[in-house]
């Protein structure tokens, strides 16, 4: 059981660690694939900013690809061959990114919570998660980026409400059509940061009911004991 004053969240290091190691795998595929980009004989900011137009074209369009990589641009900058590097211009870049998003890139979703990650913001992965949800990417993803936030919640004890509750609702509902023992696990730990003891057991109950969660279940058993025998000493 967990127990109300116990945050045991060492029980899901083995599970994040995992996602956090799929996700930045795609994330480097994301960079690996568009660096051409910023690889273009972009000798002089001349060659560059014919670029820049050309990009914004095809945004104006609604080009998906065009608004990702004006994004990505805008946001990493570019070292252009004569030594210098553009501007960045992070607002503008996400205000693009999270464009292409709505129009179904994957793309700038990994990249958009990439960064959120490296940055350790949770209100940026929390606004791009929204966004994700919003958006026409498949709803596999969706529950994917979802589960991202949700453990970036728990690995850094993050206390904001409308974070913990974006990642909650969209759990809840992918859960009651495509359950798994580990979004139910995690799904659980996000109730118990909202004080829903009652919906953090039963999600608990639901995940330990399956083989492949019997040890991560016993590690949190072992630990809301040795927690609350802690407990008792004060």
């Amino acid at each position: 059981m967990i127990k109300k004053t116990i945050f045991t969240i060492g029980s899901l290091l083995l599970l994040s660690t995992t996602l956090f190691a799929s996700f930045n795998s795609l994330n480097n595929d994301v960079l690996t694939n568009n660096s051409s980009v910023t690889q273009k004989e972009l000798n002089t900011k001349k060659d560059f900013d014919k670029m820049i137009t050309d990009l914004k074209q095809g945004a104006s369009l609604g080009d998906v690809n065009s608004l990702f990589y004006l994004g990505f641009i805008y946001f990493e900058g570019v070292e252009l061959k004569d030594g210098t590097k553009t501007k960045t211009d992070k607002e503008q870049a996400k205000e693009l990114l999270n464009k292409a998003i709505s129009l179904g890139s994957k793309e700038a979703a990994a990249f958009l919570m990439a960064k959120s990650l490296e940055l350790k913001d949770v209100e940026m992965m929390t606004k791009t998660t929204k966004s994700i949800q919003a958006s026409s990417v498949p709803t596999m993803e969706k529950d994917y980026f979802s589960m991202m936030l949700a453990s970036f919640i728990l690995d850094y004890n993050v206390s904001s409400a409308n974070s913990i509750e974006v990642a909650a609702k969209w759990l809840y509902e992918a859960e009651k059509k495509r359950p798994t023992p580990k979004m139910q696990l995690i799904l659980a730990f996000m109730y118990q940061k909202l004080q829903n003891m009652d919906a953090a057991n039963f999600y608990l109950n639901k995940s330990c009911t399956h083989e492949e969660m019997k040890e991560t279940c016993e590690q949190i058993k072992k630990l809301g004991s040795q927690d609350e025998q802690s407990c008792q000493k004060f």
